[in-house]
């Protein structure tokens, strides 16, 4: 067969009808044509992120989270074994305290002196639900590790995010909607107020 006949029988290939398929019978070579033809053809496009949050937990379980660690080491001031050990953790249920807020749930740790006088842990917050607005005593760094982080200040941010805030910066934020929690490892300096009520870290200082 001809070069010219070749591409002619090619072209056809793509241009069937559903009945014609069912006749269609392939030489050597051209299913691989065919194939190749329909992976140009498709657009690539992101899976909505409660849908791969749901598809990394699925695959990786407790492990998922293990690329954070040495940013929480970091943060925390702790080592890396230590943060590993932390996040492997994080599916255990008795492990998070909650009642404070609706749909807040936390887990507080240790940090080393760089992290001293700080609100260091892990927050996680029911889809839908929200912390309240709250005015920083201090400088605040939080790490997004699963769901969706949606700011008072319209922006959104998803796992990895680093966000910063200053000292005397106010906002609130609250988790996308869906099926999956909000995630975040925050450290913040002195503490927080949420209207007259002041939260702050639990070291002895």
């Amino acid at each position: 067969m001809s070069s010219s006949q070749k591409h002619r029988k090619n072209s056809k290939l793509f241009d069937l009808t559903d009945s014609a398929l069912d006749e269609l019978v392939l030489e050597e070579g051209e299913l691989d044509l065919v194939v190749d033809h329909i992976v140009d053809t498709l657009q690539p496009a992101s899976p909505p992120a409660a849908v791969r949050n749901r598809l990394m937990r699925s695959i990786a379980g407790p492990s998922r989270l293990l690329r954070f660690a040495a940013k929480i080491a970091e943060m925390a001031d702790i080592t890396i074994e230590a943060a590993r050990g932390w996040l492997q953790r994080l599916d255990d249920t008795p492990l998070w305290e909650g009642g404070v807020l609706p749909g807040v749930e936390t887990v507080w740790i240790e940090g080393g002196p760089a992290a001293a006088c700080a609100i260091r842990g892990f927050v996680r917050i029911a889809p839908g639900h929200s912390f309240p607005p709250h005015r920083h005593l201090g400088h605040e760094t939080t790490l997004v590790l699963e769901g969706e982080y949606h700011d008072s200040d319209g922006e959104a941010h998803g796992p990895g995010a680093v966000l910063v805030r200053d000292l005397d910066s106010e906002h609130a934020y609250s988790a996308g909607e869906g099926t999956t929690h909000l995630l975040m490892f925050n450290v913040v300096f002195e503490g927080i107020a949420i209207g007259d009520m002041v939260v702050r870290h639990r070291d002895d200082v």
